[in-house]
């Protein structure tokens, strides 16, 4: 994918949020956000999580065109794990927003990600091989379980900043943007999903930067975390990949929870000063 078409379906995508947005509070489909109050709307509000999905739909779709060697994929495996994640996404979002709706619990949406996980598993997305140390191990029948398994930790995972002004975004640009760095070229499809995942996460960005006019809340924010657990499984390097997903975030976690616990120091431990009487 050229760069010039990258630079216009980040454009495409932020525009579409902003109409999203734009819809959805001329409909009321949406509650407003009030900053400083305790509890936020249930069912929640993800007009976020629908711009997210039609971006990354519009990217797949214009990516088909791009599909080229791979290393390791042939031109049909490429396009079956394309048609498997559009159907993953899809699934998400359908079954998972039908529970945010119905105030079902949590569980429910693990049914769902895990549901779109063994689709995106039946058109070719894979863990085959676990490796230990220097040893390889073919899981054999596990591989299945396993995929789905790593689907839903790893959609779990960037799950963890829903609601966080702009960090799910931020987080998930940074694991993608360090996943593609260290691509190499034979890797065409991996860089190609890569590309097809940042403009809808850059083209969002805009609208979540503190303080956010779109919500990114309930199953809106399991969808980056989905995608990307598709990107790891189509690249060799799944080594690397784990540690570029998991370090920035607890790095973060780390930076978030001290700057909490510096707030909590200084609103609820130190004393308050006195007013002087005139």
């Amino acid at each position: 994918m050229n760069p010039i078409t990258l630079i216009l379906l980040t454009v495409v995508c932020a525009i579409l949020s902003g109409a999203v947005h734009w819809i959805g509070r001329s409909r009321n489909w949406t509650t407003p956000r009030r900053l400083g109050r305790n509890r936020f709307p249930d069912p929640p509000t993800s007009e976020g999580g629908i711009a997210l999905l039609l971006g990354f739909l519009l990217c797949l779709t214009v990516s088909y065109r791009y599909l080229e060697e791979d290393f390791l994929l042939s031109r049909r495996e490429m396009i079956s794990h394309h048609i498997g994640l559009g159907l993953g996404l899809l699934w998400v979002w359908g079954l998972g927003r039908w529970g945010d709706g119905r105030r079902n619990a949590h569980g429910w949406t693990l049914l769902a990600l895990g549901i779109a996980a063994g689709v995106a598993a039946a058109f070719g997305f894979s863990i085959r091989q676990l490796r230990w140390g220097g040893a390889e191990y073919d899981l054999g029948a596990l591989a299945i379980p396993v995929t789905i398994l790593w689907f839903v930790v790893v959609a779990e995972f960037f799950r963890l900043f829903e609601g966080l002004d702009g960090l799910l975004c931020l987080l998930a640009i940074l694991a993608v943007g360090l996943q593609l760095a260290v691509l190499s070229p034979e890797e065409g499809y991996a860089r190609l999903l890569c590309l097809s995942t940042l403009p809808p996460l850059i083209g969002v960005l805009p609208w979540r930067i503190y303080p956010a006019r779109m919500e990114l809340r309930g199953v809106g924010a399991f969808l980056p975390g989905f995608a990307i657990g598709a990107i790891t499984m189509v690249g060799r390097e799944k080594a690397f990949t784990t540690k570029a997903i998991l370090l920035p975030g607890f790095v973060l976690i780390c930076v978030i929870s001290l700057f909490a616990l510096w707030l909590l120091e200084q609103n609820l431990f130190l004393p308050k000063k006195k007013k002087r009487l005139s």
